[in-house]
């Protein structure tokens, strides 16, 4: 397996999106499920209890909304600490946001 730092990852990402034509929104979706299923193979059994999930305004934060909403759409009991202000969180990881929001019980904002 190939480590990326955030230059390489960044590139990665902007090759898939523009040259692949896969769009971020997808590819934060895709990440996100991919986190649920590492964490289920390898700790399944902390998934019946409570799970916090601390996201930030970036990108890497739109993947950890996925991650929040997928667990919810498993029944599990999440709650979402998000580090930063609301309104700095845009695009994509917004939406993703926004879609984990409305399944969740506790939403915690530090900003």
């Amino acid at each position: 397996m190939r480590v990326l730092n955030a230059a390489q990852m960044r590139e990665a990402d902007r090759r898939t999106i523009e040259e692949i034509g896969i769009p971020s929104l997808v590819l934060m979706e895709n990440a996100g499920r991919q986190v649920v299923a590492a964490i289920d193979a390898i700790h399944g059994e902390l998934l019946d209890g409570r799970v916090g999930i601390l996201c930030g305004h970036g990108n890497n934060g739109g993947d950890g909304f996925v991650v929040a909403r997928t667990l919810l759409q498993r029944g599990v009991d999440v709650s979402v600490f998000l580090i930063g202000s609301v309104a700095d969180v845009r695009g994509d990881a917004r939406r993703h946001r926004q879609l984990a929001l409305e399944g969740c019980a506790v939403f915690y904002s530090g900003g």
